[in-house]
């Protein structure tokens, strides 16, 4: 603890107070955002996982979803809470993320992710994280985060961590809610990341479908813990 505390320190009071000019990759969140071209490929418990193929790039981009009854500001407030993150996304252990800055349209964060598998290189990354939509017009998402590359973190003069870690620079994710009938709706994240450094691009699909799944269940049962808090 002490150490993630000395760390945000020296991440804060390193970073200019608006960082406004960080580009969107708002051509990859629309992609990611349409509903056309996703292929199921798995389904556990009623949480559909998709795969969908972008012919610009050359990673596939994964969609989980299920049908739920927890109202989507619960969902929203919990995926905006970074600071606690490590309380309730427990099939990730040890990865450290860190709010680095805010006002009322966006957070910057930083994500420390250690690897415990030989010869791979832990992962990190800035990333900003919004509550609504990704244009005006978006009324189905609720979040939408992605990656600050090293380029704009050079520019905006984030701190350097100075950590033996590969830097992922481009990806983005998406949590949609679709109303489907009265208290019900479509819950979705779709995610695009690629995870830099020397990876086979099978070893990639699997790990971004294992972490989505993961991500997407432990977001859902600290919901569902909010909602049977509020019902006593």
């Amino acid at each position: 603890m002490r150490k993630i505390f000395f760390l945000y320190i020296i991440l804060f009071y390193s970073i200019p107070s608006a960082q406004s000019n960080v580009s969107k990759p708002i051509e990859l969140l629309k992609k990611l955002h349409s509903n056309s071209d996703w292929r199921v490929i798995d389904d556990r418990d009623g949480m559909l996982l998709s795969t969908k193929i972008f012919d610009d790039l050359k990673l596939s981009a994964f969609m989980v979803q299920k049908k739920i009854s927890i109202p989507s500001n619960i969902i929203k407030k919990i995926i905006m809470d970074v600071d606690n993150y490590d309380a309730f996304f427990n099939s990730t252990k040890s990865f450290e993320s860190i709010e680095i800055n805010r006002n009322e349209k966006w957070k910057d964060c930083y994500n420390f992710l250690p690897v415990a598998l030989p010869f791979i290189k832990d992962r990190e990354y800035y990333f900003r994280i919004h509550p609504f939509g990704i244009h005006e017009n978006d009324n189905l998402s609720i979040v939408h985060w992605y990656l600050i590359n090293e380029n704009e973190l050079r520019k905006n003069k984030f701190r350097d961590t100075k950590r033996d870690a590969v830097y992922l620079d481009y990806g983005a994710g998406l949590w949609m809610s679709e109303i489907v009938s009265e208290n019900v709706s479509n819950l979705s994240y779709r995610l695009y990341m690629d995870p830099g450094g020397s990876l086979p691009d099978f070893a990639v699909d699997i790990i971004n479908k294992v972490s989505i799944f993961n991500i997407f269940q432990d977001v859902l049962l600290e919901a569902e813990r909010v909602v049977k808090i509020s019902l006593r």
